[in-house]
């Protein structure tokens, strides 16, 4: 299937850490398997399924990140507030959506600003700091580095990416299977899955069209609290994941993060 075929094999001839948020050497080892789950474009409200991810990911007692859209959050602010509330990380995933690497550079200071005030107004929270950013598309420039250094974030990387975002429901167990396999391969890691598609306008455009051609769309994102469900089963009992009750709502355990991101600069 060509669309589960992961980037980081083109590491040996792309400089890829220079260009985009992978980041393969984002690796446990065997005695030590971290698994950091991380989803993008949210929040959706088509068929409940970011709060359907939050049930599931409380249920197995899972802490996860989540790279909002803005606009999304302003549409949506009342899933946000639930994702803040369960004890998630918040991540910036700028306000548009688009792909980051193309927007002129006296914008994108106010795209990240915007977006963060988003998620400030959805949470309700005076002390809460949004320390992440990811950019839309996954793909930056080195320039683009100080945009988000100079508001104390960092960029959230993945260990590999498996464009689950063009995977329809369809296609679910395949990509279960798959995904498993290579975080078994790599001792753990960070990587990304979607529970949205673009922004809300977008996605809901996309999935009117689609049903009522009665069609399967890849913007129909209802496998993937299924997808994480069955993900965590199979991996919970030789991998460690950030948990919920950690203590430290809305971030990351400082062990877990050390190991996770004490790399970054490479």
């Amino acid at each position: 299937m060509r669309v589960l075929k992961n980037i980081s094999s083109f590491s040996s001839v792309l400089p890829i850490q220079r260009y985009s948020i992978v980041r393969p050497y984002l690796k446990g080892n065997s005695g030590f398997k971290p698994v950091l789950l991380t989803f993008d474009d949210g929040p959706n409200h088509i068929d409940n399924i970011t709060l359907d991810l939050l049930s599931v990911l409380k249920v197995h007692n899972v802490k996860a990140a989540f790279c909002l859209i803005g606009k999304n959050v302003k549409q949506h602010p009342g899933i946000v507030k639930q994702i803040f509330l369960d004890g998630h990380v918040i991540g910036n995933h700028g306000h548009a959506g688009d792909p980051f690497i193309f927007k002129r550079m006296k914008t994108i200071s106010e795209d990240i600003d915007a977006c963060n005030n988003a998620i400030y107004e959805a949470t309700e929270s005076n002390t809460h700091q949004v320390e992440y950013f990811r950019p839309g598309y996954g793909a930056y420039f080195k320039k683009h580095i100080t945009f988000w250094e100079s508001k104390n974030m960092q960029l959230l990387p993945v260990t590999d990416f498996f464009f689950d975002h063009k995977v329809n429901p369809k296609g679910m167990v395949k990509f279960v299977s798959h995904f498993t396999k290579k975080v078994k391969k790599n001792n753990g890691g960070v990587y990304v899955l979607h529970d949205g598609r673009n922004e809300y306008q977008k996605i809901n455009s996309k999935m009117n069209v689609a049903r009522s051609k009665n069609k399967i769309s890849d913007y129909d994102r209802r496998w993937i609290p299924n997808a994480v469900d069955k993900i965590i089963t199979e991996l919970k009992t030789d991998f460690i994941f950030p948990r919920l009750d950690d203590g430290l709502p809305n971030k990351f355990h400082p062990d877990f993060k050390s190991f996770l991101f004490s790399e970054l600069t490479k």
